[in-house]
């Protein structure tokens, strides 16, 4: 009984501080050039989570459980720590944010970058291990999205029927798979237009 009640003190104060630094990151988002009713796509809440356990227990791990003699053991915790903090990194610098008109991509590579949805040129989905996986080429970029990405299924599909209306294509013409998140036709090669 003595052994759980630290486990469980952990367990609690890593949730508290996932709740916390949630509701942080939502009151210090910056302002964006889109209207009312934005909508997201975001890295999946787990990345979230697995971030935050691989930040937070390699530093309990060093203070109450590994003795100072085991010098091995404390270089594992700094390498686990320094993946949280990638896994955080990555989570923090990955978003979609868009509404009837346009919408802005930023991740690791990218600063927001907004477009309008007739910058589209084409998709490209592929089934892989993890999950599909789908290329969304719009104007000289490539947005890379993953089903597991929260809100990236109602996006593709938002974003389909606004290329629809604005190049003048009926939806029903063009073949997809939201299954496979696959909604806009293969991109033209460049020689092509």
């Amino acid at each position: 009984m003595k052994t759980l009640l630290p486990v469980v003190i952990i367990c609690v104060v890593v949730f508290l501080l996932c709740f916390l630094i949630d509701t942080l990151i939502k009151a210090l988002r910056p302002k964006t050039a889109l209207g009312k009713g934005v909508k997201f796509v975001r890295m999946p809440r787990r990345s979230f989570i697995f971030g935050m356990i691989l930040l937070l227990f390699p530093v309990v791990a060093i203070l109450f459980w590994l003795p100072k003699e085991e010098r091995l053991l404390r270089i594992g915790c700094g390498v686990i720590f320094a993946m949280g903090i990638v896994l955080l990194y990555y989570f923090f610098s990955f978003s979609i944010r868009y509404d009837g008109e346009r919408f802005e991509y930023r991740d690791l590579h990218h600063k927001r970058t907004g477009f309008t949805y007739d910058q589209i040129k084409g998709q490209r989905s592929v089934t892989t291990r993890s999950g599909v996986q789908t290329v969304l080429f719009v104007a000289d970029d490539s947005l890379m999205l993953s089903e597991a990405m929260q809100g990236v299924n109602e996006f593709l599909s938002t974003a389909f029927f606004k290329w629809c209306a604005v190049k003048g294509i009926d939806p029903d013409s063009i073949e997809n798979n939201p299954h496979m998140l696959t909604y806009f036709p293969d991109p033209e090669p460049d020689g092509e237009a």
